[in-house]
């Protein structure tokens, strides 16, 4: 276990000094999130994850918060929580969600994004609900974000690969305690939340 954990840690400082010394890595961030969620389960997703000074620059979405789907995803002990992560001094230029909780993932709480410039893509903050999985998305502080994003927020059903595995009800699933303060942004969409009181 020890040693699993010194090469995960090694393998982040490299990738964080890289970027330093200029080797434009598009997919850091993307990179340490699925290597802990892929790779180390066992580690019970407890994340403690600083993502610091990267610029990010993806066809698909930028920091994405992942770890089960289906009815049942909060009971299975291979599934967990995402939490105490730090997103600062980052640049996001095109992509689809700069931070994005989901669609594959059950409980994400306890996360800072601050001190990010943003210059294009879709969405700033993707909270991405499932119709088949019990999802928490809480406790999430966006501080300092400047620039260009065509929604600041984005709330709506994601169906993609949706399995209920035969049960007629659907889970609930709550976002809570989303703090946004000091940011300016040119938006085409502030909010753009699409009510479904049948799931959250």
């Amino acid at each position: 276990m020890r040693k699993l954990k010194s090469l995960f840690v090694a393998t982040l400082t490299w990738a964080a000094s890289s970027q330093k010394l200029g080797i434009h890595l598009i997919r850091v961030a993307i990179l340490i999130i699925f290597v802990w969620i892929g790779g180390l389960k066992f580690w019970n997703y407890e994340a403690d994850i600083l993502i610091k000074g990267c610029t990010i620059n993806v066809n698909d979405d930028a920091v994405a918060l992942k770890g089960g789907k289906g009815p049942f995803a909060d009971s299975d002990q291979d599934n967990g929580t995402n939490e105490r992560i730090i997103i600062e001094d980052c640049t996001f230029e095109f992509c689809h969600g700069c931070l994005t909780c989901g669609s594959e993932s059950v409980h994400n709480k306890n996360i800072i994004m601050r001190h990010i410039r943003v210059s294009s893509g879709y969405n700033l903050l993707w909270l991405k609900m499932r119709p088949d999985t019990p999802q928490i998305y809480e406790y999430i502080t966006l501080e300092d974000i400047r620039g260009q994003i065509f929604n600041f927020i984005n709330i709506n059903p994601w169906t993609q690969f949706y399995d209920n595995k035969g049960c007629a009800d659907i889970p609930a699933s709550i976002a809570r305690h989303i703090i946004i303060r000091n940011s300016t942004c040119t938006c085409n969409v502030f909010r753009n939340i699409k009510e479904a009181p049948e799931q959250y």
